[in-house]
């Protein structure tokens, strides 16, 4: 092989590496964007799930907050149905803590 047939493959193959460079910085420039974009939808997924989850709660809060409501006024129309029963019960379970605490 002559001399200057291998400095045109020399010079080929600079060219080649030169190319490959660059390919490869695309690529990771690419590779980059895809996951900055599925990270983005992965935040905006778990955030509307922790929306969810918020929105749940507070549901959950308000209806526990009207049962209890609903039971206090329960309690309250027994009480006001049966004053002398509602004393007696609460004296009943007024002695049977006092044995419970008891120290002794």
């Amino acid at each position: 092989m002559a001399v200057s047939e291998v400095k045109n493959e020399v010079d080929n193959v600079q060219v080649d590496l030169k190319r490959l460079r660059e390919d490869v910085t695309a690529l990771t420039q690419t590779i980059a964007a895809l996951t900055a974009q599925q990270a983005s939808r992965g935040l905006g997924a778990a955030h509307d799930v922790g929306e969810k989850v918020a929105e749940t709660v507070h549901k959950a809060g308000e209806e526990l907050r009207r049962a209890s409501g609903e039971s206090i006024a329960t309690l309250e129309q027994k009480i006001t149905e049966r004053p002398l029963s509602a004393v007696l019960i609460a004296l009943g379970v007024g002695l049977l803590l006092g044995k419970f605490t008891d120290r002794r």
